[in-house]
């Protein structure tokens, strides 16, 4: 049995981070590494352990907070117990026993390396492993960052056989602050095909046409283009809400992760401000447009830039309402070639990576 284990963003109401959890689950198996012994792959709970630091030290706070996370949390509750396995491990301070048990450790994707939700633990950089270990597609998930902390990347990120990272511009963050070298990959939602996620996709069975908002955030741009785009077309909005402050918002719950994929692929317009929003839009091929604050390229904004901008579907993200929003659909000509050809790539590094680590494995069993 060959044992992989991978530290990402878990136990979290958010699309993207189960999306891409899964997905990445869904490659490492469809590569067939060792076909003859099976393999094991589990997700380190890091958010579940004692000892990881916690969003507010007011218990009475943190208590309310918790009940209504949970309460919006039921559908991702019940994707993780369908479709994830999760490492034996109750303690931050016990992560180095895992080497005892795993013969590989992959630091996953989404932003688990944006200071700002990390909460500065060092389990996201896979410091505690003592096996073959490297990183996939992971994000700084912003543009700049406090020298205090560029200062720490090089330790942090010595001990890793090989870096990908989602964005471009994390190459540059890695190259210019450390003496090590980084890769640009896909994010692990992209590995998959349309196809593939059809597969988990439920249909919402909404017989007429639709605009489907997904946000993660609202600003003043977003809430105006919203309501330009229900005037012009006449068509009824659905929201899946992000957390608890937007399902207050728009008064209803989060939709399971299955009936999001599908309530993306029948919508006739989407609209997202989301990068994982904007990217099954993609693999869909849908007419969407994705909203932004401030520069296109910018802060939080960077990953969907560099993602559209190498599809040659930057003309999709706007941070203004049009006078008249143009409702034609992108020029999907060439896009999937040009997906198929980053997949390929992306899931060559993941081969490589795993291939050694499995051969190291094999070597220690026969010493």
């Amino acid at each position: 049995m060959f044992r992989i284990c991978t530290v990402t963003f878990d136990h979290t109401v958010n699309y993207g981070s189960c999306l891409q959890s899964y997905a990445l689950m869904r490659a490492v198996f469809g590569l067939k590494i060792n076909e003859e012994d099976g393999i094991c792959y589990d997700v380190v709970p890091v958010r579940k352990l004692k000892g990881y630091p916690i969003h507010s030290k007011n218990y009475l706070i943190r208590t309310l907070k918790e009940s209504i996370v949970q309460s919006v949390g039921y559908h991702f509750r019940k994707f993780a117990e369908k479709y994830m396995h999760f490492a034996k491990c109750s303690s931050v301070y016990t992560l180095k026993e895992l080497n005892s048990q795993y013969d590989c450790f992959i630091c996953g994707s989404d932003v688990i390396w944006n200071p700002d939700h990390n909460h500065n633990n060092d389990a996201y950089f896979l410091t505690f492993a003592e096996k073959y270990s490297f990183a996939y597609a992971a994000s700084f998930g912003k543009t700049e960052l406090s020298q205090a902390y560029l200062n720490t990347l090089q330790n942090r990120l010595s001990h890793l056989r090989q870096i990908s990272v989602r964005e471009a511009d994390a190459v540059r963050i890695i190259e210019e602050n450390t003496n090590l070298t980084a890769v640009h990959t896909l994010d692990p939602t992209l590995l998959l095909t349309s196809d593939k996620w059809n597969e988990i996709a439920e249909d919402p069975k909404i017989e007429d046409d639709y605009i489907f908002v997904y946000l993660t955030h609202l600003f003043p741009a977003v809430e105006r283009f919203i309501a330009k785009l229900h005037q012009q077309t006449g068509l009824k909005v659905i929201y899946a809400p992000y957390g608890p402050k937007l399902s207050l918002k728009f008064k209803t719950y989060p939709p399971s992760p299955e009936k999001w994929i599908g309530l993306i692929r029948g919508a006739k317009y989407v609209v997202t401000n989301s990068f994982h929003g904007t990217a099954f839009c993609a693999l869909y091929h849908k007419i969407f447009f994705t909203l932004v604050q401030g520069e296109f390229g910018k802060g939080i904004y960077v990953r969907m830039y560099d993602f559209l901008k190498e599809l040659g579907l930057e003309e999709r993200i706007y941070n203004d309402v049009p006078e008249s929003i143009d409702l034609a659909a992108p020029f999907y000509n060439g896009v999937d070639d040009k997906l198929e050809s980053r997949r390929k790539e992306s899931l060559e590094f993941l081969r490589e990576n795993l291939e050694q680590a499995y051969k190291e494995k094999m070597e220690r069993e026969s010493d």
